[in-house]
Parts: C-alpha cells; sequence; structure tokens
C-alpha cells in the first residue's frame, strides 16, 4: 500500500538474531571431591552431568497440587484419551460425561497424574543452572561456601523454549487436570517441562535455567561452551592450581571469587 513502510531484516541482521548468545552458570560444590571429575569433564570436554529429577535438591520437585475442576475442554480431552486408550466398556465420550457429571474426574484421571510422574522421574535427565553469576546465597547454597567454583556457558538463546527452559516461579505449584489430559491426546514433553520447570516463589533468586535431556544419570556433550570459571576463595592451592592448568589447556578464563 502507497505510504505505508514495512521494516525488514537485512542478511547481517538476520544472522546476528541467529547468533545471539547469553551467559549462564552452575555452581559445583568441590567438597565431596568425587563431584571433581564431573567438573574436570565439563572444563576437559564441555561434558555435563544430567541428573536425575529425583537427586536435585528441591525435595519439593514432585509436590504439587491437583485442580480437578473441569473446563469447557476437560470433557473433549478425557473422550480423546479415553479414545486412545481404547479399553473402555462403553463409548468414550459417554464415559467421560459420566466422570464429569458424577464428580469422578479425579477417580478416572489420578492413575493417569501418578504414571506421569513416574515417567518424568525416570526418564528425564536435568541439569539446572543460574542466569547469575554471583551473589553471596548462591555460593552458599550451591558453591560450597566458598569451596567450590563457578562455571560460565555461554548458551544460543535459540536454544531457551527448546532444550533449555526457564523456571517459572509461582506462589504454589497447582496443575489443573487438562495439562495432563493434553500430554497423553499431543505433546507428552509439555508436561514434564511443566513439572521440572515451575517451582515456588522460595527459590526465585535462583534465575534458574534448566536444560531437560531424554536419558537421566548420564554425562552429555555440551552444545553451550565453557568461558570462564570463578574459583572459591576456600579452594585448596592444589587443585586451584589443577584447576587453572585445566583451564590454559581448553583456553578457558580463571577468575577468583573477591
Amino acid at each position: 500500500m502507497a505510504g505505508t513502510a514495512y521494516a525488514t531484516l537485512q542478511p547481517p541482521q538476520i544472522k546476528a538474531l541467529a547468533s545471539a548468545r547469553m551467559k549462564i552458570y552452575k555452581f559445583k560444590d568441590l567438597r565431596d571431591k568425587s563431584v571433581h571429575c564431573h567438573l574436570f569433564q565439563i572444563i576437559d570436554e564441555n561434558k555435563v552431568w544430567c541428573a536425575a529429577p529425583d537427586s536435585l535438591n528441591d525435595k519439593e520437585e514432585f509436590n504439587f497440587k491437583m485442580d480437578y475442576t473441569p473446563s469447557p475442554q476437560t470433557g473433549v480431552l478425557l473422550s480423546k484419551m479415553l479414545g486412545k486408550l481404547g479399553n473402555g466398556r462403553f463409548p468414550p465420550n459417554m464415559t467421560a460425561s459420566y466422570a464429569i457429571l458424577n464428580n469422578k474426574l479425579k477417580e478416572f484421571t489420578k492413575p493417569l497424574v501418578s504414571d506421569i510422574v513416574m515417567q518424568c522421574r525416570k526418564a528425564i535427565g536435568v541439569t539446572s543452572f543460574s542466569t547469575t553469576g554471583s551473589g553471596e546465597w548462591l555460593w552458599e547454597e550451591y558453591g560450597g561456601s566458598g569451596n567450590g567454583v563457578i562455571v560460565e556457558f555461554e548458551m544460543k538463546e535459540e536454544s531457551l523454549g527448546n532444550t533449555f527452559h526457564r523456571v517459572s516461579y509461582v506462589p504454589e505449584r497447582v496443575f489443573h487436570v487438562d495439562v495432563f489430559l493434553e500430554s497423553q491426546v499431543s505433546d507428552s514433553s509439555q508436561i514434564f517441562r511443566n513439572i521440572l520447570c515451575t517451582k515456588t516463589k522460595h527459590w526465585e533468586d535462583e534465575e534458574e535455567i534448566r536444560f531437560l535431556g531424554k536419558t537421566p544419570n548420564i554425562n552429555i556433550t555440551f552444545e553451550a561452551p565453557v568461558k570462564s570459571i570463578t574459583i572459591g576463595n576456600k579452594v585448596t592451592e592444589q587443585l586451584a592450581l589443577q584447576l587453572e592448568k585445566r583451564c590454559q589447556n581448553r583456553n578457558v578464563k580463571v577468575n577468583y571469587q573477591n
């Protein structure tokens, strides 16, 4: 249309957007010597430990409340799920209507919720990072009170929402039954992300980003390169020198905690 100007991205701008990067940080407590090998693998090979969700520090990872109040979509989703299972005595839409009209939605779907939580515990690997690389509380909680390190990674911003996911912080963890039903009729990975990337506001100072993998308890070659490490002020001189040497070999910058 005449007189109307439209902004367009030229090739260099598109390339710049595609290559946009952000810093993420991992605190490692080194008081337990068995952890040292994981840190060495991060520096030497860019391999990061992808843990089982049950091993994470928040004991409330799988404690949440369910909202079984039917929405306008609940009956449709339940009917689709029952049809997919294909083992009912009655037509799926009839069974779904019966469950909702007789307040039996929880009874029908509670086994589904339990099964999804069990799958999440066993099938997903998690690595946690922070978008902040400083803070006394983080050093205290995850950096061995100074007897540890911070590893700085550089990730592609385009990985957010794909392999990396920002954690959402809420007053109370409550999931509606619809999100569990939707996982059975469409994308099952979404419910795992909802469970593992929603935490209470008690944890919001972590400013956490999580990498979600398809296998727990395994070292994976990481797509985000290590750029620097910050060595805590209580790390022994011997270990600090060892870390400096490894970082020098990998062209990784070394900083020290103030």
